[in-house]
């Protein structure tokens, strides 16, 4: 797997901690060829425009008060929204999902908890805004609101799409 993903503090330091996103993603698929076949879709789905990968687990109080917030904007917001399930039983979140909705394009799941550590998660819920390159450009903690989608997001998303072009 071919594409980068760098942590950014600030955009004029991009390259610093640079890790294969999608290698770490691929780490968490068991071998199945049916989901294997989903981390190579997911890479070329992924490759040359922004995304925006969420965490989120289905014993997570706040994400359960975000979930309606996504559902009711992920879609809209015009970029890949990856759901990455957080030290949980992929059977749990998938029933989740299947009551809640589902606003994500893909779903990962990092059962132990241990590829979110490179990637700086601390908890759930936590959002990151990766660009077109693979950088990580931003990085919420805490539950999205439609007010947050609106004021900063959605800015942050069309400057990225318009980077991308």
């Amino acid at each position: 797997l071919q594409m980068r993903l760098a942590v950014a503090l600030d955009q004029s330091d991009r390259t610093n901690e640079s890790l294969d996103v999608l290698h770490r993603l691929a780490t968490l698929v068991n071998g199945d060829s049916e989901q294997q076949r989903d981390v190579w879709l997911l890479e070329a789905d992924l490759l040359g425009k922004p995304y925006l990968i969420n965490v989120f687990a289905s014993w997570c109080v706040a994400c359960a008060e975000e979930h309606p917030v996504l559902m009711a904007e992920g879609r809209q917001l015009g970029i890949p929204v990856i759901g990455y399930d957080y030290k949980d039983d992929p059977a749990d979140a998938k029933a989740w999902l299947t009551q809640h909705g589902n606003p994500y394009d893909r779903v990962i799941a990092d059962r132990e908890g241990r590829t979110a550590i490179d990637f700086g998660v601390y908890g759930a819920p936590e959002s990151f805004l990766v660009d077109a390159k693979g950088v990580i450009r931003y990085k919420r903690i805490g539950p999205f609101t439609p007010e947050f989608i609106e004021q900063e997001l959605k800015p942050r998303i069309a400057e990225l799409q318009r980077e991308a072009r």
